[in-house]
């Protein structure tokens, strides 16, 4: 510390917390200037090694180098879970993607088996309609066929019933007749034998 003037220096020895000691350099010589200097030296050094702000300083320094380590090891984790939850996000964007595709195909399958079941039931329903309808045309059928065959039933019975009856009276009238073959006067008024004779 100069106080202007001469060459003095005022010295505070920071290590005690002491005054000022006035240094007269003229009053040195040169050798005793330098052992000063040396000594000085010296004790700066001891006050470097001994002074409790460049130890914080080194402390401070280290802690830095450690949080540094630790902020990289936590960026790099940081950066390794980002990566980690991109790949996430991409495979649910994936997965959602899927799904939809699925259920778009899920949709249209399911369309087309709507449609063709209901024209699988249009079609039964005209098979059945086509189905009634020939029944009904059969019954109905059935049932002409059915008096027909009544009617020629009852006209081949009445046909026969005639058939018989006529077969009796030719028989009658045969029998009649032999009976009559010989010659007698009143053959010609029996009502039998001429209603033979108009009949033959």
């Amino acid at each position: 510390m100069w106080h202007g003037g001469g060459r003095t220096t005022l010295r505070r020895n920071q290590s005690t917390g002491q005054k000022d000691i006035p240094i007269h350099w003229h009053k040195m010589d040169r050798g005793n200037r330098q052992r000063h200097l040396d000594d000085q030296y010296n004790m700066y050094e001891n006050m470097q090694v001994n002074n409790p702000t460049i130890t914080k300083i080194e402390i401070y320094e280290e802690a830095k180098e450690n949080l540094s380590a630790k902020f990289l090891k936590a960026s790099e984790m940081l950066r390794t879970q980002r990566r980690l939850l991109m790949v996430l996000v991409a495979l649910l964007i994936l997965v959602f993607i899927f799904l939809i595709i699925v259920t778009s195909l899920v949709f249209t399958y399911y369309s087309l088996v709507s449609t063709q079941l209901k024209q699988a039931d249009d079609e039964k329903s005209i098979l059945v309609a086509q189905i009634e309808s020939m029944n009904r045309t059969l019954d109905d059928e059935k049932s002409i066929l059915l008096a027909q065959i009544e009617s020629m039933n009852r006209t081949l019975g009445e046909q026969k019933n005639d058939l018989t009856f006529e077969i009796k009276e030719v028989k009658k009238c045969i029998g009649i007749l032999g009976r009559e073959s010989t010659y007698s006067p009143y053959r010609f008024w029996d009502l039998e034998y001429m209603n033979c004779l108009s009949a033959s």
